[in-house]
């Protein structure tokens, strides 16, 4: 829509100036020209108007005006204000409904109709609205500077903020004998687009000022009349019958209680117009998600027919399927109002319609498909529910083919809320007076149960007890054979454990050997290279010196001969690397173990940490760490079987590299293992620490670890034996040995040697 802007004071200016130069004739006739123009367009607007309504008769309490009386004027932005849609520029663009197919996803138009009174009395109207927001400016035709009266209603406003009859969202006029008024109509709705608008809209007339103040009374004092008190009155009481059912329910422990409370609130909250005219009637949006909320109730009784015929065992797919649509309609249900133009198209409303509709059929076919199947639970069923269902689709007819005579005559909330209500009510007794049956019948049963039971256990104690001494006889002849035979299990035991321990030192002489072959091969191929080299440089001097004097080459003999001097003493140097080697194992595998004997720690410990290493490279060649060490230049020499303690560090190197390998299989990112071992001098006390950022011990299994035969390790990777001789090597050197582990980040042995 393209609205026009005002005349530019300025271009005015210039053109009377241009005026001064001419003819007074010419200028009076460019001066009428314009005017002339405004007066036509002006004259058109009025003509533009729809025809004027007029009230003719005094009998009647709604006037129904017809699309030909009223026309519309789309404001998809909403910005549009009385003085735009008032005034000439905008006087066009009003059409009427049927003329033309309005644009989509328009949530606010302008109507604008006449209305005059033709009777030769002074009458009452109201004008009514069910948009979310409506604003009402009047113009009195019939009395000129009278001004514009503005009044405001709908559903989204609070009842301080509403004019008129705040209930029913409307808006009471006088108008005298022969009176017109102009009537421009904001419609805004916010759950709702303009393709459903109505092929007409509806006044209501009060004849006299006795009825206006009656209809007054009735809609907006009568919170005491039978309209507000019954509802009320039986919204508390399924209140108080969904409250006991709840409680059965915490006392059974079956759904099927549960959902009926449910069903219970969710119609009080339906049902109950002290929500929506008393208690929240100044929070209309809180007041519009309980009336929504309200509508849960056919979600709820769904799950409670399930549960009472137990449909799920009977037809598992159809009660599957009737799941995931109880679902869809509980979404469909609780998602707030927003103007989002697609889920207001008129398809879309369609479908939601029809979707409503098919979910309650279904829901009747699911009761249906219920009632057929024979069962205790069918006649109960059709005593309660019968009645309420044939009322409802009753009253559903009856207000279908007779919508408007039931609204002149105010009997629509007699049949809904009165009799509908009163069958809600049945519903209620009958079920909550069946449920609480079938409860107190299942409370019996589980009492003649347990007395039963408890019959049967008695008798049962007596042929125990007779039994009991017989086989007291049998049990004591039993211990006397299970004595021997323990005694000789046993002795089997300890066998047994001595083969464990003998396997453990032959694994730890295993990995040992690994390194110390590891460690030898080094420096034996250096000594096998470099002797290699020599041969080939001998061969080439011996033919050097073959050839004739004057051939010969004194420098290259010079050269070779240097050369094999160099590698004889890189063979000497890796020989004796290798004979230190040797000789260091053999000292610390003596035959004379079980001796203490002076030993320099800081030696023994990086000699078995790269021993450790070796021995898992030779397994795994595609293994590698970090190894980090910190040793104490204090640490010095102290008193120690040399074999052992260095059987107790093999076994922790061991298990750090077992645990950092373990890591790195996972896969983990940016990850290094790494060993660190640090030692530490104190006053009395030598301080061995052996860490790794492997995955850690579970601290479930912290304290269990030293125990013999238990062990982390899967099946067949170790025998639970390490850190049993670690802890009992550790102990007999006068010692101790503590564990820190943080599962994930890794673990650190500390070990405490006396000086």
């Amino acid at each position: 829509m393209i609205l026009k802007t005002k005349p530019d004071s300025r271009a005015g200016f210039k053109f009377l100036s241009k005026c001064n130069t001419f003819k007074p004739e010419m200028c009076k006739k460019k001066l009428l020209t314009p005017w002339f123009i405004l007066v036509v367009f002006f004259l058109k607007a009025q003509v533009s108007w729809p025809p004027v309504y007029q009230i003719t008769s005094d009998t009647a309490v709604r006037y129904d005006l017809d699309s030909a009386y009223w026309q519309i004027l789309e404001d998809k932005p909403g910005t549009l204000d009385i003085n735009q849609v008032s005034g000439p520029l905008l006087a066009d663009s009003f059409y009427h409904f049927r003329d033309r197919k309005m644009e989509e996803g328009i949530h606010t138009c302008w109507f604008r109709f006449r209305i005059k009174n033709g009777l030769d009395k002074r009458i009452g109207i109201s004008l009514s609205s069910q948009a979310s927001r409506a604003d009402f400016y009047i113009f009195r035709d019939s009395t000129p500077g009278a001004g514009m009266i503005h009044l405001v209603t709908g559903n989204l406003y609070s009842w301080k903020n509403k004019d008129g009859f705040k209930r029913v969202s409307a808006v009471p006029l006088s108008l005298d004998s022969m009176e017109t008024l102009r009537v421009y109509f904001r419609w805004h709705k916010i759950n709702s687009v303009f393709s459903d608008l109505p092929d007409s809209l509806t006044l209501r007339g009060y004849h006299t000022e006795k009825l206006r103040q009656s209809e007054l009374e009735h809609y907006e004092s009568g919170y005491v009349r039978e309209d507000i008190f019954i509802p009320a009155f039986l919204a508390g009481f399924f209140i108080l019958a969904a409250i006991l059912n709840l409680l059965i329910f915490l006392a059974a422990k079956e759904k099927l209680y549960l959902y009926f409370s449910l069903f219970l609130l969710s119609i009080s909250f339906w049902y109950n117009p002290l929500f929506t005219d008393i208690l929240y009637r100044e929070y209309p949006l809180t007041s519009d998600f309980i009336n929504r909320l309200g509508l849960s109730w056919l979600f709820f009784v769904l799950h409670f027919i399930r549960h009472y015929f137990r449909s799920f065992e009977r037809f598992p797919k159809w009660d599957r399927f009737m799941v995931y649509l109880s679902v869809i309609y509980l979404i469909n249900l609780v998602v707030p109002p927003v103007p989002v133009d697609f889920f207001y198209r008129p398809e879309v409303i369609i479908f939601k319609g029809l979707f409503l509709i098919l979910y309650i059929l279904l829901l009747g076919v699911t009761i249906v498909k219920c009632l057929l199947v024979k069962g205790p639970a069918r006649r109960p069923f059709i005593t309660a529910a019968l009645p309420f269902i044939l009322y409802f689709l009753a009253a559903l007819i009856i207000y279908a083919l007779f919508d408007q005579q039931l609204k002149a005559y105010g009997q629509a909330d007699a049949l809904f809320n009165y009799g509908l209500g009163l069958g809600i009510a049945w519903l209620v007794v009958m079920f909550s007076w069946y449920l609480y049956r079938r409860y107190a019948s299942q409370q019996n049963e589980i009492t003649e149960a347990l007395l039963a039971k408890e019959k049967l256990e008695h008798e049962k104690e007596a042929e125990r007890l007779a039994l009991i001494a017989k086989q007291n006889l049998e049990l004591e002849q039993k211990v006397k054979e299970r004595t021997a035979d323990l005694a000789q299990s046993l002795e089997n035991l300890k066998a047994t454990q001595d083969q464990l321990i003998h396997s453990e030192k032959m694994a730890s002489l295993g990995e040992l050997t690994a390194g110390i072959a590891h460690e030898i091969q080094n420096p034996l191929n250096f000594v096998n290279n470099f002797s290699e080299v020599n041969k080939e440089l001998i061969e080439e001097l011996r033919g050097e010196r073959l050839k004739a004097k004057g051939e010969r080459s004194t420098a290259l003999e010079e050269e070779l001969l240097k050369s094999i001097e160099e590698n004889e003493l890189k063979i000497i140097h890796h020989g004796k690397r290798a004979d230190a080697i040797v000789k260091g194992m053999l000292q610390h595998s003596r035959s004379d173990a079980g001796q203490k004997e002076l030993t320099d720690i800081n030696p023994l410990c990086e000699e078995f940490l790269r021993l450790s290493y070796h021995g898992l490279r030779a397994k795994d060649k595609g293994f590698n760490a970090f190894l980090e060490t910190d040793f104490d230049p204090s640490a010095g020499k102290i008193n120690i079987v040399a074999q052992d303690l260095g059987r107790v560090l093999l076994n922790l190197y061991n298990n750090a590299f077992y645990a950092v390998s373990e890591k790195r299989n996972t896969n983990l990112e940016n990850f290094e293992p790494k060993v660190v071992v640090r030692t530490r001098r104190g006053a009395d006390r030598l301080f061995i620490h052996i860490a790794d950022n492997g995955n850690g011990i579970p601290p479930q299994m912290v304290d269990k670890i030293f125990q013999p035969f238990f062990t982390t390790k899967p099946t067949g990777q170790g025998t639970g034996l390490g850190l049993s001789i670690t802890y009992d090597i550790i102990k007999a050197h006068g010692g101790s040995i503590e564990v820190k582990s943080e599962e994930g980040r890794g673990t650190e042995f500390i070990i405490q040697l006396p000086v």
